[in-house]
């Protein structure tokens, strides 16, 4: 009904990123240098969640009385999405996508 009668269509959202990799990938050999020392704590901190997510796996498998799930809140998604004026400025629902994913059930 939405792609025949009001030629609106659906389309799944693009991974999100982080301000700072965003940066880092926009900016100029100066800022990178400035950037440098958070950037490299940013992506230590990155190692470490994923070491810390492995373990929550294997302590959950090996445990049998413990469930590790992780989740994840996207970004804000207005609907619908339309670059003609008229609906630019109308009001439009804002669609927040909750997502919780079970690593390891009980």
């Amino acid at each position: 009904m939405f792609t025949t009668e009001f030629n609106i269509g659906f389309h799944k959202p693009l991974d999100d990123q982080c301000l700072l990799h965003a940066q880092w990938r926009s900016a100029s050999q100066e800022e990178r240098l400035k950037m440098k020392d958070e950037f490299a704590a940013h992506l230590r901190m990155n190692k470490s969640v994923k070491r810390l997510k492995g373990e929550a796996k294997k302590s959950a498998q090996e445990d049998g009385t413990r469930c590790a799930a992780f989740f994840d809140l996207e970004k804000r998604l207005t609907c619908p999405e339309s670059a003609i004026s008229i609906m630019f400025y109308k009001n439009k629902l804002s669609l927040y996508n909750f997502t919780i994913f079970v690593l390891v059930e009980l």
